[in-house]
């Protein structure tokens, strides 16, 4: 009997209702109902947040391979702008086809085998001869006027410009070409690339993700493609395929403002999520990423999930928070990402308002232990990790760089500040601090922490910014870089000596031993200004076989004489075998630059020219001085 008084246990939403007011039932329908509508709610905000970013992986490596695209071809570009201002300034002195061949044929070596394989050579229409650094030599009936390179290039009105690929006829390989108008607005510089390397990129960057990688032009002609069938078509005057569908919402619904960005279609029952960037204003780069593999990932999720969708409204409020704070973390993580280069050594995230240092990636996992010793501040953790990574010479200024008591101020009005130094491997990488989001007073909240190696890159560059100012036969200073130079010593107020020297009778030499024995005396006498010459003082070569130097605080002629006669002793020390008894004599222009005087570079050039054709009328080695001043 005491049994049949206890209450039965309420086993069903039916024994609630059953129990229940009218007013209770009401209550727990809409708090029924409003649970689930928040349920569904937060799963389709998970559901499209996984769909984001599973895309943003294909994304990922459309947008890498772009950049491989990108360094590609800015190093052609890079080069043909270098060739056409080395060019336009030996054209601007008269320089000889011969010179012009011959600096062809050194710059074709020098990218081929100091920048790139992908180089094929220089060349170009100079003065109305097609000329070449490579050892082409054109059939009769070759026309370089109507030849692509150069017909792009003069309707590019002197900007650096792409040109469509071909088949090369020696050697069957797929070529482009990048070539750019020189400053007499007729003549045209290029150079030619092999797309081999580019081709495999492509090939090598197809996954589940990513269906297909291309390179178009504006006309729709396939230059680069994932499947190499597709190469060479013309996706214009195919308007059935997917390519065409593509090219047609590129060419004719984008705007030419777009530098970059992506776009859906559809095309036989299937999706995709389209990613393009636009290169120099001519070419295409667009990667297809397939949707139906996103759809299949989320698909799955979305059948478990609805299964038990039941027995998750009962625990509906611990969801929603959980998808919050999920949320926050998938916001978070898009904008580490969206925030990230291409390759970083190292990332990590600081919290300034807590003090607190997490790694997100890295790759000097030795640095583990060294930070395990110190507290968990954020402050002292980077102290640590960059007092073991930074070369002893840039400590000092990278301990300022991380101070973090001052990056609120040193981020007040940007979003990213960056410090390069010379890491303990004895390679250039770069330091970067990014902000990641700001608390309502502005100051940064959450700060990214960046290593880049940029070793490679620094190197090249400066590789580069070398073969720009240098005399390429000789080594020293070609007449631009020597020419600025010797005006920043004389806006910075550095008095001195200006010299023009030229070789006595150097045409004979050129006609009677040859060509070759006339390069080694060119070579010779820059060797002797550099042995006669101080360090602080700037030598170079005009051209042809007249040099130039700056004797920086040289005021006096008593002064100016020994380091003249130094020079005429090693000039006559000069021995070339293919020479015989013939003597090397060259003649000198002289002209101060004293703090009194007021005239420029171009004054202080002229008075030394001046100087050299009267030193030019006595036969040996003869100095002549403007004024001839004591």
């Amino acid at each position: 009997m005491a049994n049949s008084n206890k209450k039965k246990p309420i086993t069903s939403m039916f024994s609630i209702l059953k129990y229940a007011k009218k007013s209770t039932v009401v209550m727990i329908i809409i708090s029924i109902s409003a649970l689930a509508a928040l349920f569904f709610s937060s799963f389709h905000l998970i559901y499209e947040n996984q769909r984001e970013n599973l895309a943003n992986r294909g994304r990922t490596t459309a947008f890498n391979t772009m950049n491989d695209i990108n360094k590609f071809l800015e190093q052609g570009l890079l080069a043909v702008d270098v060739l056409s201002y080395s060019i336009n300034s030996m054209m601007m002195r008269n320089a000889s086809d011969y010179e012009i061949r011959s600096y062809l044929v050194s710059q074709s070596n020098t990218f081929t085998n100091a920048l790139d394989s992908s180089f094929f050579g220089a060349y170009g229409l100079f003065n109305g001869t097609f000329l070449g650094g490579v050892g082409f030599e054109p059939e009769s009936d070759f026309d370089p006027l109507t030849r692509p390179w150069y017909t792009a290039a003069i309707n590019s009105n002197g900007q650096t410009t792409l040109v469509s690929p071909y088949e090369n006829a020696q050697t069957h390989t797929t070529m482009m070409s990048i070539s750019k108008q020189l400053s007499n607005k007729d003549d045209v510089v290029a150079v030619d690339m092999s797309l081999r390397k580019l081709q495999k990129t492509f090939e090598d960057n197809i996954s589940d993700e990513v269906a297909a990688l291309m390179l178009l032009d504006d006309s729709g002609k396939v230059i680069v493609h994932s499947d190499l069938n597709e190469v060479g078509k013309n996706y214009f005057e195919d308007s059935t395929g997917i390519g065409a569908k593509i090219h047609g919402i590129l060419t004719k619904e984008i705007s030419p403002d777009a530098n970059y960005s992506d776009f859906e279609i559809k095309h036989d029952g299937h999706r995709y999520a389209v990613c393009y960037q636009l290169l120099n204003d001519q070419w295409y780069v667009v990667s297809l990423t397939s949707e139906d593999y996103i759809y299949k990932q989320l698909n799955y999720i979305y059948f478990i999930l609805t299964a038990f969708s039941v027995l998750m409204i009962f625990i509906a409020i611990r969801i929603i928070v959980y998808s919050a704070k999920r949320q926050k973390s998938v916001t978070e993580l898009d904008n580490q990402i969206k925030s990230m280069g291409d390759i970083y050594l190292s990332i990590h995230i600081i919290n300034l308002n807590k003090d607190t240092f997490k790694e997100i990636r890295s790759n000097a996992k030795d640095l583990e232990s060294a930070l395990h010793q110190v507290s968990n501040h954020a402050r002292d953790q980077i102290r640590a990790m960059m007092d073991i990574l930074t070369q002893e010479s840039f400590k000092p200024t990278m301990m300022s760089f991380i101070d973090l008591d001052t990056l609120n101020n040193r981020l007040a009005n940007v979003n990213t500040i960056t410090y390069e130094f010379v890491d303990w491997h004895n390679s250039w990488s770069r330091a970067r601090f990014v902000v990641v989001d700001r608390n309502k007073d502005s100051s940064p909240h959450h700060v990214m922490w960046l290593i880049e190696a940029i070793d490679k890159e620094k190197r090249e560059h400066e590789k580069l910014r070398y073969l720009s100012e240098t005399d390429q036969m000789t080594g020293i200073n070609n007449r631009a870089s020597g020419s600025k130079k010797i005006q920043e010593y004389i806006a910075s107020g550095i008095y001195g000596l200006f010299i023009i020297i030229d070789a006595d009778k150097f045409k004979s030499v050129n006609d009677n031993y040859g060509h070759s024995t006339g390069d080694k005396v060119i070579i010779e006498i820059a060797e002797c200004m550099k042995r006669a010459f101080r360090g602080d003082d700037i030598i170079m070569r005009l051209g042809g076989d007249e040099f130039a130097a700056y004797l920086s605080t040289v005021a006096d002629k008593k002064t100016a004489d020994i380091i003249i006669d130094r020079f005429f002793r090693e000039i006559d020390s000069i021995d070339i075998p293919t020479l015989g008894d013939h003597k090397i004599n060259v003649s000198v222009g002289c002209a101060f630059k004293r703090n009194e005087d007021d005239h420029d570079f171009d004054a202080l050039y002229q008075h030394a020219d001046t100087c050299l054709y009267l030193s030019k009328e006595v036969v040996g080695n003869k100095a002549t001085f403007f004024n001839d001043e004591p």
